[in-house]
């Protein structure tokens, strides 16, 4: 006869042991998950426009890395980095109109002493031409 245990799942051979411990007492149940957020609605135009441009590279065959998740601190990184047909770029997505922070700017800089490829796309033709372009 199985249980049902609030916060847990039905009873499999992977639990069993686990089952028996939490209704013997000897440990607490854990937690139940919180459903996942459904529609997540882009509040940047950044936001919107970052997978239409890099499926755009891709499909111009580039490879494309995402730079944006780890950045820590205050050090400003651009958004993708972009690579093939013997050029690498780092490409900083903007909307029309968008202004630089003060760490990307200094990440530009840094770039230009490099002398590494540093642009700014605004749209996904813009991305292509400007890697077509290099």
């Amino acid at each position: 006869m199985s249980y049902i245990i609030k916060g847990f799942e039905k009873q499999t051979k992977k639990n069993a042991g686990l089952r028996a411990c939490v209704m013997g007492g000897i440990v607490k149940p854990k937690k139940a998950r919180k459903a996942r957020a459904k529609g997540y609605k882009c509040n940047r135009e950044e936001d919107r426009l970052r997978p239409l441009i890099v499926k755009e590279l891709r499909k111009a065959g580039y490879t494309v890395f995402r730079l944006e998740p780890f950045q820590k601190g205050k050090f400003g990184v651009s958004d993708l980095l972009v690579m093939g047909k013997g050029v690498s770029v780092f490409l900083e997505i903007k909307k029309p109109g968008g202004v630089q922070s003060d760490s990307q700017k200094e990440f530009e800089n840094l770039c230009i002493e490099c002398s590494q490829h540093y642009l700014i796309a605004t749209s996904p033709e813009e991305a292509v031409d400007i890697m077509r372009v290099l």
